[in-house]
């Protein structure tokens, strides 16, 4: 007899699909042909167009990190040299104000020499116009108490001062006192008739009396008054004339 056949365990084998290749674009057999009906056609476009987006933003945000960190090395480059400007600009500050320290120690220290000198020499002006004024009391108590006339002019013929003996010759005259001329005292004692001119014209003897005055040396002269009293005028110029 014949044996009995086994039965086929084995799985009838699967149907293969066909293998696609992913392009940009629809997916399509390895055989060349395209699959219109297939089920993934869609998804694969979906996923390229995705992807492309992707990319793209990719390339956009990589684009922006590079102009940030661009920005940022030329925000730090620009902070160190302006650190660098504020550290030459204190450090020439810091000079500066040293330098004015020194100078306003040394000019404290010249007020300081001034203000003392000027101490002293306040001093020595009020010790020196004591003894001028003690002198000028001393010489017009001199000058009150002498018989003799005195007076002082300026180099331009102004009267300084006088004492009471000469002003005693003007019997009182208010315009004869100093800051008078020496002109008009001339003319005060022509026309007040104080001096005889024993016959001289007045014109020639103020003339002579004026000629007399601008000498160098300045000659002696012999007045003979209206009472019939002679004076005696001597006159001495000073070292400023």
């Amino acid at each position: 007899s014949k044996a009995p056949k086994r039965p086929n365990t084995q799985a009838k084998a699967k149907p293969r699909m066909p293998k696609l290749l992913l392009v940009n674009g629809p997916s399509v057999p390895r055989g060349g042909k395209t699959h219109k009906d297939s089920p993934f056609k869609g998804f694969f476009t979906d996923v390229c167009a995705r992807s492309r987006e992707l990319a793209e933003r990719f390339m956009e945000l990589a684009h922006r990190l590079a102009e940030e960190r661009r920005k940022r090395l030329a925000a730090e480059r620009l902070l160190e040299l302006k650190q660098a400007e504020l550290f030459n600009a204190n450090r020439k500050l810091g000079q500066h104000a040293l330098q004015l320290s020194y100078e306003v120690t040394e000019r404290r220290a010249e007020v300081a020499e001034v203000r003392t000198e000027n101490a002293r020499v306040t001093e020595q002006l009020g010790e020196a116009t004591e003894r001028i004024q003690l002198v000028e009391g001393q010489l017009w108590a001199a000058l009150e108490t002498m018989r003799d006339g005195f007076a002082m002019f300026t180099a331009t013929g102004q009267m300084e001062l006088a004492n009471p003996a000469y002003l005693d010759i003007f019997d009182g005259l208010d315009s004869v006192r100093p800051g008078a001329s020496f002109e008009h005292i001339l003319d005060m004692m022509i026309e007040e008739g104080i001096v005889d001119l024993q016959g001289e014209p007045e014109t020639n003897w103020r003339a002579r009396m004026l000629s007399r005055w601008e000498e160098t040396n300045i000659p002696p002269e012999t007045l003979r008054l209206w009472n019939g009293r002679f004076i005696k005028l001597q006159d001495r110029r000073t070292p400023d004339g």
